[in-house]
């Protein structure tokens, strides 16, 4: 950048750089003024500057002192590049230098020493440069800072993403009346245990009792292929001479032959003993029939203790009326019945979540009451057996079976057929407290009431099927797990076009 100077014609005939001329000719004048001194002296002049006349009667100076410029190779300037610009500003209309100008355009600091034009021009550029430089990186820093956490804003999202899943099931509110269900059309398993119970009962008194033993007896009939009649009060009597009496008529199938083997014909009949008392309590006993002793029959028509004599007693008892026994029987049946449903409950849920238990198919079976005299007389502990059965369910088929049955009875009313689709996965859940749900027969079950029935849904299940898939995909694959009313799917965040891993998935179901 050139600059623009004014010369100044100061007083004591000074050049415009503040330099004294000397006495030569015109021609030394100009040579000083165009070439001025580069030594410097390097005792710095503390005299008083000078006072600086300025004339604008021209540029160059009028007679310049060969000792002032002895004195004042170094000074201050006579004025700076900032005053210069105001000064030819107010002065002067053309703010180019005159073309006669032959000055050289030096420049000098504050102290009076030369500055390198050029160097400054350098330092000036590589300034702008380093200036541009550090505005290009600034910027390049920007960029760079916007893009890293754009990414790793992508990647938050991307790594925290997931999806939700809202589900609104179909309904089925079904009516059924007295409706019949096959067991065969749906998984069940039948359960049966035997079950005991016992109760205190406290005696009035004593009474004198009189017991005969009694107990179930085979007869076999190893005689000949003939039906043989035995009447009731038939005698029967045990090796120990001991005599019991069949306590009704029988008739004894012949025997057959089985594989080249004579099977003989047997036949059950109960008997009691001839007498009271405690010693015809014998347990497992052989009987032959005394009518027959003496012939070949008595060998070949017999029998054998199919459980043990037993109950037989004379004396006294403690007694206990008939309605304390009832009353104690009743409490046992109870106690009884409540240990039948914990028991099948628990095996339900061994067999699995699916599996029920619906207690109005369980079935009681009890056995006579027994008693057990306290040594002291005055109580009696009654004790009562039973055998307990019940089916246990797959709710999943049972409901299932119940959907089926009801869209057959609509189509029927409506007169069009209805298909129900056995083929998809779907699993159905419903209240069957509001069933009531009975054994009709040994093969099948009676249905009535009214509920509510819809697709039970696995999230475990339904998050394992859609993950990594569309949209449109998940809808197909959850269709054939649950039965859709509607569906709603939201992935996170929202660039991502596919559902996340099953972890990140969460299913929620609208009521």
């Amino acid at each position: 950048m050139k600059h623009i100077f004014h010369d100044i014609i100061p007083k004591e005939k000074r050049s415009i750089r503040n330099i004294p001329l000397s006495k030569k000719g015109e021609s030394d004048i100009e040579e000083s003024f165009t070439t001025p001194t580069k030594t410097l002296n390097t005792t710095p002049d503390r005299s008083p500057s000078p006072i600086i006349h300025h004339s604008m009667d021209g540029l160059r100076p009028k007679t310049i002192s060969a000792e002032s410029v002895k004195k004042q190779t170094r000074s201050e300037p006579a004025f700076t590049e900032g005053r210069s610009k105001d000064f030819k500003d107010a002065n002067s209309t053309n703010s180019q230098p005159d073309e006669d100008d032959d000055y050289e355009e030096d420049e000098y600091n504050t102290d009076g020493v030369e500055v390198d034009t050029q160097s400054k021009t350098t330092d000036e550029d590589t300034f702008e440069e380093w200036n541009k430089h550090h505005k290009k990186s600034y910027a390049r820093a920007i960029i760079a800072l916007t893009i890293f956490c754009g990414v790793s804003l992508f990647l938050t999202l991307s790594y925290f993403g997931g999806a939700t899943i809202t589900i609104n099931p179909v309904r089925h509110d079904v009516v059924l009346k007295e409706t019949k269900i096959s067991l065969q059309d749906i998984g069940h398993e039948t359960i049966t245990t035997e079950l005991d119970g016992t109760d205190e009962v406290e005696a009035n008194g004593t009474a004198k009792v009189e017991r005969k033993a009694t107990g179930k007896i085979i007869l076999y009939n190893a005689y000949n292929s003939s039906v043989q009649k035995l009447v009731v009060d038939t005698r029967l009597e045990t090796p120990n001479g001991l005599i019991y009496k069949l306590k009704s008529g029988v008739s004894i199938p012949g025997q057959k032959t089985v594989n080249g083997k004579a099977v003989p014909g047997s036949i059950e009949a109960e008997v009691e003993a001839s007498e009271t008392g405690e010693k015809y309590n014998q347990g497992f006993k052989d009987f032959n029939v005394v009518a027959y002793k003496g012939s070949d029959r008595y060998e070949g028509i017999y029998g054998r203790s199919k459980t043990a004599l037993a109950n037989g007693f004379s004396g006294t008892v403690p007694n206990i009326s008939s309605k304390d026994i009832a009353s104690s029987t009743a409490l046992i049946k109870e106690k009884i019945n409540t240990q039948a449903d914990a028991y099948f409950a628990k095996k339900a849920k061994e067999k699995g979540s699916n599996f029920v238990y619906i207690p109005s198919t369980k079935k009681l079976v009890f056995k006579e009451v027994k008693s057990d005299i306290s040594k002291d007389g005055k109580k009696a502990t009654l004790t009562l057996e039973a055998t307990a059965s019940a089916v246990l369910f797959d709710s999943t088929t049972l409901f299932a079976q119940i959907i089926k049955n009801q869209t057959e009875q609509i189509g029927e009313q409506v007169g069009s057929e209805t298909n129900f689709d056995s083929t998809k996965e779907i699993v159905y859940t419903g209240d069957f407290s509001k069933l009531s749900i009975g054994m009709k027969d040994e093969s099948s079950i009676q249905v009535t009431g009214t509920t509510s029935i819809s697709s039970a849904i696995d999230e475990i299940k339904v998050t394992r099927a859609v993950s990594g898939l569309s949209k449109e995909q998940a809808i197909g694959a959850i269709k054939r797990l649950v039965e859709l009313e509607t569906i709603e799917i939201d992935i996170r965040p929202w660039w991502n076009k596919k559902l996340p891993d099953a972890r990140k998935i969460k299913i929620q179901t609208e009521n």
